[in-house]
């Protein structure tokens, strides 16, 4: 487990050492299976009442048919299975789009070697994952938040299709914290310079998450 706990205290050190990706990779994707599980039994009494109070004016035969397609293994399993493809495909499509641009930059560094640093970030947003679930269980809360979104007290549906919402709930203290970890990693090891280097990941984040600010929610009206 070389790494997993140098990467809090001594990034920059970790990356010198580090040569390979697996077992951020690994970490990332095993601590977000748990954390998307436990998850999965917090939010499930919301979810049911919402669900619930949707289909109110069925029959109570097409009711029947409804909740038992939203049981509680359903969810889990789904939402686990999702959360380890979403988990791997970031990191393989992120290493890419990071590999291509620094090497246009005039880097040499190999693909492999751009996932150890976004593995790493994978990693710090699972560990901020797990911590909202703490947060979540202690105040009884499903939709915990460490980001701006505070600013709008305690989640509701309706906040979800605001687009101002929905950049806020992506400044986020652990996103920060895993891009400041992904930047220092390129930067070590794509040689780049270090203004550039973090002008570059801080960037496309910034790009991507006014993007998806203005993206409907499905389901949201």
């Amino acid at each position: 487990m070389h790494g997993l706990y140098e990467i809090i205290f001594a990034p920059e050190e970790t990356f010198k050492k580090q040569t390979n990706p697996w077992v951020p990779f690994i970490a990332s994707i095993i601590l977000t299976l748990f954390v998307t599980v436990l998850f999965s039994k917090l939010s499930y009494p919301f979810l049911l009442e919402r669900i619930q109070e949707r289909i109110s004016q069925l029959s109570p035969e097409e009711q029947e048919k409804a909740l038992a397609s939203v049981s509680l293994t359903t969810i889990t399993v789904f939402g686990a299975v999702g959360a380890v493809i979403n988990t791997a495909f970031k990191i393989v499509l992120l290493s890419l789009i990071y590999y291509l641009i620094f090497i246009a930059m005039g880097s040499t560094l190999r693909y492999l070697s751009v996932m150890i640093p976004v593995s790493f970030g994978a990693y710090i947003s699972s560990i901020g994952g797990l911590f909202k679930l703490i947060i979540g269980a202690v105040t009884k809360n499903p939709y915990p938040q460490t980001s701006l979104a505070l600013l709008y007290g305690r989640f509701s549906p309706h906040l979800a299709k605001l687009w101002h919402y929905k950049l806020l709930s992506q400044i986020d203290i652990f996103t920060l914290w895993s891009l400041f970890i992904m930047a220092t990693g390129l930067w070590v090891i794509a040689r780049i310079e270090k203004k550039k280097t973090f002008l570059v990941v801080f960037g496309l984040w910034g790009i991507y998450i006014l993007i998806i600010s203005f993206i409907p929610v499905p389901g949201i009206k």
